[in-house]
This record gives C-alpha cells, structure tokens and sequence, in this order.
C-alpha cells in the first residue's frame, strides 16, 4: 500500500540560484525519501492510475515519475509529444491522464492533448510548466486552477491534483 509524505523543503544558501531542474531535484529526493515524522505520512488517495508523463527535460521526467510511483501511479514516460503518442497506442491498458509539460519541441502540450483526445475518448489532462505566459493559449477549455500545476511542485501537490483531475478524494 502507498504512503504518502509531506515534506518541508529548504533550499541551502548557494550562491547564484538554483536551476528549474535542481529543484524539482531537490524537492523529489526530499519528498520522495524516507523523511518521515509521526503525523506526516498517509496513504495516498487516488492512487493506481495509469499516467502518461510527456516531459522533455530528463531529469525533470525522472523526478516527476519518482514522485508518482512512491504514491503508487503507473508511469509512462515519454521525451516528446510524438513519443507519447506511440505510447499511448502501445499500451495495452487504459490511459487515465495525461501529465504534460506545455512547452516541448516539436510539439506542445496543448496539441499533444488535442491529437492524443482523438485517439482516445477523455483523457483528463494536466499541464504543468516553470513559466505560464502565453503558453496555453492553444489548450481548449483550460481552466488554470484545476488544469495547471507550477513546476516546482512537492509530490503533496502533484498527488492532489492529480486526485482531483481523476475525480477522487485527494489525500
């Protein structure tokens, strides 16, 4: 059975500042680790999804899917927004959401919920970036409170969300 954690992060004092992908590093190695203190863990509700990470930085995606198999998702991963297509085609099993970066190469996030909705009926989707700026202005009936989620996240957040996306009682 999951077990879900919610983890205080502190950045130590460096002296420029961190990149984007050094702290969603950092808050996956914190909230993924076994950092628990009596009180602050629970099962995690809303777990056993299938869910189609589409994330171009890797160490991002790795972070991202860590997050989401300690809280006992199924992941599947994919570079691109083409990869994540054929992904979707290949798996045998159902896909229940669809967490995208919304800028990538090649092919956004809103176009790659639009061609993977075409394929398969609704497939809930989540967008999630470092920056939103004219970045979903292409994402039909997007709603930023319940659409989006800001990178960095803490797997507390990420887990809620995506609980309300699949229509379950978040943790």
């Amino acid at each position: 059975m999951a077990v879900h954690c919610s983890v205080p992060v502190a950045y130590p004092a460096a002296e420029g500042r961190l990149t984007h992908a050094e702290r969603v590093e950092a808050v996956g190695q914190l909230a993924g680790g076994n950092h628990r203190s009596a009180g602050s863990c629970r099962r995690a509700a809303g777990a056993g999804a299938t869910i189609l990470i589409a994330e171009d930085d890797d160490g991002t995606r790795t972070v991202v899917a860590r997050m989401l198999e300690r809280i006992g998702h199924t992941v599947l991963l994919a570079p691109d927004g083409q990869q994540a297509l054929r992904l979707a085609e290949q798996h045998a099993g159902s896909v229940d959401l669809l967490l995208t970066d919304v800028m990538m190469p090649g092919m956004s996030g809103p176009q790659l919920a639009i061609q993977l909705r075409q394929r398969r009926l609704t497939v809930p989707v989540l967008y999630m970036s470092g920056y939103l700026e004219g970045a979903l202005e292409e994402a039909a009936g997007f709603r930023l409170e319940t659409d989006f989620i800001a990178k960095p996240f803490s797997s507390t957040v990420l887990g809620r969300k995506i609980a309300e996306k699949l229509g379950r009682t978040p943790a």
